[in-house]
């Protein structure tokens, strides 16, 4: 069976245009995750009715953003949904769009826990500081949202695309399971966040990051659980990716 000039010509074009610069790699990834305001406070601070907030002190763990980063195995980029309804006026009925949806059920992200369980303390301070367990009153949301980033990394680990996640917070953490026969196996950290709506990195107002470069990387690879993960120190920052 032979391949007609139009199928050659297609498939011409798939090797130039899609092999040739290459395809989107799931493993290759970036995700920022700043501290929210109070948890960056070292101090026992007030709570919303003058305790201290659950009889502790706030803003315990030390964990810095980037290994928080670093320990992030899973993510993804937010849906898009145009919610439709029926309309007709005669014949046959068709879909008008109504409102646009950027936010979905929540984002969940997947993380590797540290043997000191610092990334655990980080996102349970976090939680706990949004809603007092004691009172039940409700912070402030300024302080405790945050607009997290996630971009996709092209082989040479340079950021080809990026969303900004708007006023972001944890909602729920998983249960995490103890088992004497799991003995190789590490634990896993899902947190669900919650957000306002996402937009483009270019559309944000903020001035789009210089793409990092690797001519000379300085790497560090880390053996975690099943995973590996390279951490690339390059002159603007670090990236990490699983693979």
């Amino acid at each position: 069976m032979s391949i007609g000039k139009f199928s050659q010509f297609n498939l011409s074009n798939f090797k130039s245009e899609v092999l040739g610069k290459g395809l989107a790699r799931v493993n290759r990834f970036e995700v920022i995750i700043p501290r929210p305001k109070l948890l960056n406070q070292r101090t026992a601070q007030e709570g919303f009715n003058g305790g201290i907030i659950g009889g502790e002190r706030i803003g315990t763990s030390t964990i810095p953003p980037q290994t928080i980063s670093l320990l992030c195995e899973q993510s993804a980029f937010p849906l898009f949904n145009i919610n439709v309804k029926p309309y007709r006026i005669y014949g046959t009925p068709y879909q008008r769009p109504v409102t646009a949806d950027y936010g979905g059920d929540g984002l969940p992200m997947t993380f590797h826990v540290d043997r000191e369980m610092k990334v655990k303390r980080f996102f349970e301070d976090w939680g706990r500081f949004i809603i007092n367990r004691d009172t039940f009153n409700v912070a402030f949301q300024e302080q405790y949202v945050v607009d997290m980033e996630i971009y996709q990394l092209d082989e040479f680990n340079r950021r080809s695309y990026g969303i900004r996640i708007l006023e972001a917070f944890p909602r729920s953490l998983n249960q995490m399971e103890l088992n004497n026969a799991a003995v190789s196996q590490t634990h896993r950290l899902v947190v669900l966040f919650s957000y306002r709506k996402w937009q483009y990195i270019e559309e944000s107002g903020v001035k789009q990051l210089k793409n990092p470069t690797v001519a000379n990387p300085r790497v560090r690879v880390d053996a975690v659980g099943e995973s590996v993960m390279t951490t690339t120190e390059t002159d603007i920052g670090t990236t990490t990716f699983f693979g």
